[in-house]
This record gives C-alpha cells, sequence and structure tokens, in this order.
C-alpha cells in the first residue's frame, strides 16, 4: 500500500519517461513565445510608481505634478572654468540665461531657483514693478545697483542658496513632471546636444544632477548589479554540478529546468506590462536561487542511487518518488507565502508576490517533467 502521493507521482513519472518527444516540444514552444514576450519588456521607473493611486501620499503628488509644475526635480551646475570670469559679466549671464531659456521652453522644465530669474526680478522691482524691465540688466553699472540687495538679502545668506562661497559655481533649480525614466533620459540627451551645438560645454562645466537624477543612476546600478548576481549564481551552481557529477552533460540538464522559468516569468512581465525596475528585477535573482534547490535534491538523490550500482531508469524512478513529494509540498508552502504579498499596497511587492510564486510553481513544475526527460535523454550511463 502506498500513500495519495506516491501513486500520483508513480503514474506521471510513467507519462513522462513515455513523453519525451511531447514534453520537449512543449518546452521549446513555451521558451520561443517567453522570448517574444520578453523583448516586449519596458525598462522605466517613476518617483512614485510603487504606491498604488488609491494612496492618499501618491494622491497628493500627482495633485502636485499636474498644477505645479512637477514634483521631478532637475539640478543643474554651471560652473566658471576660465578664472577671469566672473557671473557679474554680461557674456557670462547671457549664456546662463540662454541656457535657462532651453530648460523652460525645451525642456520643459519649470525653473523655481536661479540667479537669472532673480536679477529679472530684482531689476523689475528696481523700476517700479514695470512688466517690460523683467529681464537682465543690460550694462555693469546696473548689474552692480542689484548685487547690494541680493547680498544683503536674508542677512547675507540667500545669495549662497544659488552659488557658492568663491561665486565661481552657480545652481540652476527647476522641476519637471514625472515622466517616467525613458521620457527624461531622451530630455537629457537633447540637452546634451544643446551644449554641445551652443558651445557652451567648452566655456563652462555644466553637470545635470540632483535627487531625481542620481535615483535613476541608483536604479540603473541596481539593476545590472542584480543581473550580475543572477549570472554569479548561475556560474556558482554549474561549478558545483560539473565537480559533482564530473560531466558537462550534467551541468547543462541542472541550468535548463532553472533557466526556463526565468524565460516564462521575463515573457509574462512582457505580455502583462510589468517594467522591469529594482522591485521587479530582483524577482530573478530570488526565485533562481529557490527554484534551484529543488533540482539539487532530485539530481543528488539520482547521484547516491547511482553510486548504489542501480540502472539509470531505476535510479531516476526512485529519486523522482521520494524526493517529488517533498519538492511539491515546500514549493507549495513557499508559494503560500509569496502570494500574502498580492495584499500589500506597494505594486512592486505585489508583483513580487505574484511573479514569485508563479515562478516557483512552474519551477517544480519542470523538475518533475523537463528534467527527467533531459536525464533519460542526455545522460549517459556509466558501465
Amino acid at each position: 500500500k502506498t500513500d495519495f502521493w506516491t501513486k500520483r507521482l508513480a503514474k506521471w513519472f510513467v507519462f513522462v519517461i513515455r513523453n519525451p518527444k511531447k514534453i520537449s516540444a512543449i518546452s521549446i514552444f513555451i521558451i520561443i513565445l517567453s522570448c517574444v514576450g520578453i523583448s516586449f519588456i519596458v525598462t522605466n521607473n517613476y518617483l512614485m510608481d510603487d504606491l498604488t493611486d488609491d494612496v492618499p501620499i501618491k494622491q497628493d503628488f500627482n495633485f502636485l505634478d499636474d498644477n505645479y509644475g512637477g514634483i521631478r526635480p532637475v539640478e543643474i551646475v554651471f560652473e566658471l572654468k576660465d578664472s577671469t570670469q566672473k557671473w557679474t559679466d554680461i557674456e557670462v549671464l547671457n549664456d546662463l540665461d540662454s541656457l535657462e531659456n532651453y530648460l523652460s521652453n525645451n525642456y520643459g522644465a519649470t525653473i523655481k531657483l536661479s540667479l537669472c530669474q532673480i536679477l529679472k526680478v530684482l531689476n523689475r522691482s528696481h523700476h517700479g514693478g514695470k512688466p517690460e524691465f523683467f529681464c537682465l540688466p543690460k550694462n555693469k553699472k546696473e548689474i552692480r545697483k542689484l548685487r547690494r540687495p541680493l547680498k544683503m538679502a536674508n542677512k547675507g545668506e540667500f545669495i549662497y542658496s544659488i552659488m557658492d562661497t568663491n561665486e565661481r559655481i552657480l545652481r540652476i533649480n527647476a522641476n519637471i513632471p514625472d515622466q517616467g525614466n525613458i521620457e527624461v533620459t531622451k530630455k537629457n540627451k537633447a540637452f546634451k546636444e544643446f551644449l554641445i551645438k551652443s558651445g557652451l560645454d567648452k566655456k563652462y562645466k555644466i553637470i545635470l544632477t540632483g535627487t531625481a537624477h542620481l535615483y535613476d543612476k541608483n536604479i540603473r546600478y541596481l539593476s545590472r548589479s542584480l543581473v550580475l548576481g543572477l549570472c554569479v549564481s548561475i556560474g556558482i551552481v554549474s561549478l558545483l554540478m560539473g565537480l559533482i557529477f564530473k560531466s558537462f552533460r550534467m551541468v547543462l540538464i541542472s541550468i535548463v529546468p532553472n533557466l526556463i522559468p526565468l524565460l516564462i516569468i521575463g515573457g509574462l512581465m512582457g505580455f502583462l506590462g510589468i517594467e522591469l525596475k529594482t522591485s521587479t528585477a530582483i524577482i530573478f535573482t530570488i526565485a533562481f536561487g529557490i527554484a534551484v534547490d529543488d533540482t539539487i535534491h532530485l539530481l543528488g538523490k539520482f547521484k547516491i542511487e547511482l553510486l548504489k550500482g542501480r540502472s539509470k531508469i531505476y535510479a531516476l524512478k526512485r529519486a523522482y518518488i521520494t524526493t517529488g513529494k517533498a519538492m511539491i509540498l515546500t514549493s507549495l508552502i513557499l508559494c503560500s507565502g509569496f502570494l500574502l504579498l498580492l495584499f500589500s499596497t506597494f505594486s512592486g511587492t505585489v508583483n513580487l508576490g505574484g511573479l514569485l510564486s508563479c515562478t516557483l510553481f512552474i519551477a517544480v513544475i519542470l523538475d518533475l517533467t523537463l528534467l527527467p526527460v533531459l536525464l533519460l535523454l542526455f545522460y549517459k550511463e556509466k558501465k
């Protein structure tokens, strides 16, 4: 007499060894379909994209984004290269003003704080608030008149919010709507082309910075690091399998069933429109680390039975039935735990829970179907 799981696993094992071609064909079709889905994946990120639309703080951010020029900060560092130049020079102010005009008209930024804006306001105030005087001073004499109130504002502290103490590095503070990393990258590329075309990059050191810019760079760095970590994990597992079985074929046999779930999840992300970012890129590393455990258990038991002198088919059957129950139960427990993340208010956490559960479920199915087929077809039994 045998229990429920043993009977079902024995019947499933018979089906697998009798239909290796069907299982192989289905696996190849799934791989091709997943590769098509992966081609649709978009790498993008927003400042508040991990919050759902019903969260109050995101609603507040959306209101500011729509009505107050955007919530995404843009910081520009404008440094004078020539030691003889000063910010009071007419040429420097005109170049700075052309830069700000590009940011306002082409970049889509709303200037919040800059030297030119302040001088324009002071110039208009100096002429009785007339709108036609909202412009830069025409000569050095007018600039000197405005320099004194600028330095006296807030007891001399205000001027250092737009320049350093040496008055060599100027700051432009602006905001744009949060349009996503893809759109901002296009704007930054066009901004660099403008600097080269206008020749400003040769006369001044102009750097695009700010918290949002650093956030984008950090996201790209983390994504690359996660991909590198995944490659290192695959390499370590391959090395261990090669050392245990002393066969390159066994390395491929052990890796293939664990890479296909990652391809399937990538395909699902592409078809469902889930963007690749830090919260979703980490799924691949975690899923591979957990899913490969089942493969190691099954191949480990298979190796033990072979060392006892069993035939390949008998060793595979014993490994399949004895470790199969543990693989199914542990995978179901892990999937149940990750499915709890679906109740989170963070979309990244929801995607993490749903995709990880799918990955683990697909991995155990492949370990119980494709892995035995690969062992039957490609593992050569030693005499």
